[in-house]
């Protein structure tokens, strides 16, 4: 009969090794995939803004207002819009609208800012069909 030494207690040191490991790769997953949302989400905004933007009729307003239900609606926080030119009514044939959206990353994830990036930003830009 072959004699086994007894390991008591060594999968739980194991595991109390593993554990914070493990578990910190899992936050960081978590944590990235909130700043690749943030960062699509602000890019559909600007896309829904400048859509809302290049047809007759349009206004600033209704741009910002486009922007802003795509951001609240995918529960993006503490952002700023830009929309050049600021008067989208004058626009004409041809005319360019860009829609720029910047957001506080740290704002936006769950814990905190692991990974150095301070603010988000995204912008499209169209052409003007009137």
């Amino acid at each position: 009969m072959r004699k086994t030494t007894p390991r008591k207690g060594a999968a739980i040191v194991e595991f109390a090794i593993v554990l914070p490991v493990i578990v910190t790769i899992l936050v960081a997953i978590v944590d990235i995939n909130a700043l690749i949302y943030a960062k699509q989400s602000s890019k559909i905004a600007c896309y829904e803004g400048c859509r809302a933007g290049i047809v007759a009729g349009a206004t600033s307003e209704n741009v910002e207002a486009q922007v802003r239900e795509i951001l609240a609606s995918r529960r993006v926080r503490d952002y700023s819009i830009e929309i050049s030119p600021a008067n989208v009514s004058t626009m004409v044939h041809g005319d360019d609208l860009t829609v720029r959206v910047q957001l506080n990353a740290a704002s936006n994830v769950y814990l905190g800012n692991w990974f150095g990036i301070d603010q988000i930003d995204s912008s499209v830009s169209m052409r003007c069909e009137l």
